[in-house]
């Protein structure tokens, strides 16, 4: 990509200057009444129990817990089983 010149270098800065200035001199929002509704005409939220997502998460995290503590277990039942053979076997 070529380098820019003075001319684009310049037009750049102005541009950025224009936008500072319109941010600058933003027009504040206008207030707009809004009509007052009662809380007993309010149409009623449906409130779901936050606590389902957390069980599920929960009953996910216990299981892999249980998964890997079987899996380490058996790995564990292997090995040992391993060096009874090879002991008993060196001893012959």
């Amino acid at each position: 990509m070529p380098a820019k010149t003075k001319k684009e270098k310049l037009l750049a800065q102005l541009r950025r200057q224009q936008k500072l200035l319109e941010l600058n001199q933003s027009v504040e929002p206008i207030f707009t009444p809004t009509k007052y509704i009662p809380k007993e005409n309010l149409p009623k939220k449906v409130q779901t129990p936050q606590t389902s997502t957390v069980d599920t998460a929960e009953k996910s995290t216990v299981s892999f817990f249980f998964q890997d503590l079987k899996k380490s277990l058996v790995f564990i039942g292997v090995v040992i089983a391993l060096e009874f053979f090879l002991y008993f076997a060196s001893i012959k």
